[in-house]
C-alpha cells in the first residue's frame, strides 16, 4: 500500500513538475497600446488633408457670406420701401426674399452636409492605413494585442509607457504614406 501511494506521489510529482516546464515555457501574453486619435492628428496625410478640407470650407463659406451680404442689402432695401409698395409688391418681395433665405439655409446645409462626409472618407481611408500598420508592428514584434487608449483611458488605469507604440505607428505611417508638408503647421 506504501509502495502505490508512493507511485501515486511520485508519479503526481513527474505531471506537476512537466505542466510547470510547459508552462514557463509558453510565451507571455504581450499586449501594446496605441492612441488612435493622437495618430489622426499627427500623421501628415490628415495634416494635409484637414488643411484642404479647411481651405474648401473656407472658399465656399465666403460665397456663402456673399449670399448673405446680399440677402441682408434686399431685405434692408425691402424694409426700407415697403410702406410705399402696392399690397401685391409687397407681398412678391416677401415670398421672394423667403425663398431666397430658405434656399440660402439649404445651401448652408448642404455644404456642411458635404464636409462631413469628405471628413469621415478621409478618415475611413486613413483608418485603414493605420489599422493595416498596427497588425504588422502586432506581428512584426509579437504583439497578442494592441488596444487603443485614445477613448477608453477612463478603463484602463495603469499601463507601462514603454507598451506605447503609437509613435511607431506615426513614424511608419508618414514612411509609408507620405504626403506633402502640411501647409502652416
Amino acid at each position: 500500500m506504501i509502495k502505490s501511494i508512493r507511485a501515486v506521489f511520485i508519479a503526481l510529482s513527474i505531471v506537476m513538475l512537466s505542466s510547470t516546464a510547459a508552462f514557463a515555457q509558453q510565451k507571455a501574453f504581450k499586449v501594446g497600446y496605441v492612441n488612435l486619435a493622437r495618430i489622426v492628428a499627427e500623421v501628415n496625410e490628415a495634416k494635409v488633408a484637414r488643411n484642404q478640407l479647411q481651405d474648401d470650407f473656407k472658399k465656399k463659406q465666403s460665397q456663402l457670406d456673399a449670399l448673405q451680404k446680399d440677402f441682408e442689402r434686399q431685405y434692408q432695401d425691402f424694409e426700407r420701401g415697403k410702406n410705399m409698395m402696392k399690397p401685391e409688391v409687397q407681398a412678391s418681395t416677401q415670398k421672394q426674399l423667403s425663398e431666397k433665405y430658405m434656399e440660402m439655409q439649404q445651401t448652408l446645409s448642404k455644404l456642411q452636409n458635404e464636409l462631413a462626409e469628405k471628413e469621415a472618407e478621409i478618415a475611413a481611408q486613413i483608418h485603414g492605413k493605420i489599422r493595416k500598420i498596427v497588425e504588422a508592428i502586432g506581428d512584426r514584434d509579437g504583439y497578442d494585442m494592441i488596444l487603443d487608449n485614445s477613448e477608453i483611458k477612463a478603463s484602463v488605469l495603469y499601463y507601462k509607457r514603454h507598451l506605447d507604440l503609437t509613435d511607431q505607428v506615426i513614424t511608419q505611417y508618414n514612411k509609408n504614406h507620405p504626403a506633402s508638408a502640411p501647409k502652416g503647421k
